[in-house]
């Protein structure tokens, strides 16, 4: 059995490692998130649990597939309106 003071290096070089892997992968995820605009890992999380509710509304209840797919046509109209108002496109609006 390791002695206490061997547990206490390793503990340390532990933290150590664990420190330099997480200020690598918050700076990749600052390179991808300056890159694409916004947050991915969270726009992928929230399209996984879209396509998820998706597929069970599809299989079980219709008309809360119906509801789902009309929500989900409105929130890709609303991006697709700011990427071309970014993109100096001009997109009425109505209402």
């Amino acid at each position: 059995m390791p002695s206490q003071d061997r547990r206490d290096e390793l503990r340390e070089e532990l933290r150590s490692q664990f420190g330099e892997a997480k200020a690598q992968f918050e700076a990749t995820s600052a390179k991808i998130e300056q890159k694409a605009g916004r947050n991915l890992f969270l726009a992928i999380g929230s399209g996984l649990i879209f396509a998820a509710a998706f597929l069970v509304s599809l299989f079980t209840v219709y008309w809360v597939f119906v509801l789902l797919v009309a929500v989900l046509v409105i929130i890709a109209l609303i991006e697709l309106a700011s990427a071309f108002r970014i993109a100096g496109r001009r997109v009425p609006r109505i209402g």
